[in-house]
C-alpha cells in the first residue's frame, strides 16, 4: 500500500501461509463445505494470483513481525496435511518493540523431544530460536 499511509502504522504484522497450505486449506472449505469442483477451485486460485502478487505479497517485506504458515517437516510422508509448522520471524530494531526470547538473548537452540517418550511415531513439536535471513533481512 501507499507508503504515507505504511509510515502512519506503529506496528505490522504479516501472515505468510505457504502456497500448499493455502490450496490445501481452500480445497477443504470450498470442496468439502459449498460443494465446488476441484477445478473450479484451481481455476478461483489462479484468477486471484495476479492481484495477490501485485498489491499482497509486497507488504511482507516492511512487517515487522512475519508469522509463516507451513506444511510440517516433522512426518517424513507428508500424509497429515492438517499437520502445520509455524514460524515466528521478528525484525529486530523496531521501535517500542523488544523481542520475544525464547530462552535467552543472544542464544541458538534447537529441541525435539526424544521420539521414545511420545505416545504418536514422529516428533509432534520442535524448538528452534535463533537468528535468521528471512527475504534478505536478518
Amino acid at each position: 500500500f501507499d507508503p504515507r499511509i505504511r509510515n502512519l502504522l506503529d506496528f505490522s504484522i504479516y501472515l505468510d501461509i505457504s502456497e500448499e497450505v493455502k490450496f490445501a486449506w481452500k480445497i477443504q472449505r470450498d470442496m468439502a463445505e459449498r460443494g465446488e469442483s476441484l477445478e473450479s477451485v484451481k481455476a478461483s486460485i489462479e484468477a486471484r494470483k495476479s492481484d495477490f502478487n501485485a498489491y499482497v505479497d509486497p507488504q511482507r517485506r516492511y512487517a515487522d513481525v512475519i508469522i509463516e504458515v507451513l506444511p510440517t517437516q516433522l512426518i517424513p510422508d507428508k500424509g497429515e496435511p492438517e499437520v502445520l509448522r509455524v514460524r515466528l520471524v521478528m525484525r529486530e530494531g523496531v521501535k517500542h518493540f523488544s523481542p520475544v526470547y525464547l530462552f535467552d538473548e543472544g542464544s541458538t537452540i534447537s529441541w525435539t523431544p526424544c521420539g521414545r517418550k511420545l505416545s504418536c511415531s514422529y516428533p509432534g513439536i520442535q524448538f528452534f530460536y535463533g537468528p535468521d535471513t528471512y527475504f534478505s533481512n536478518e
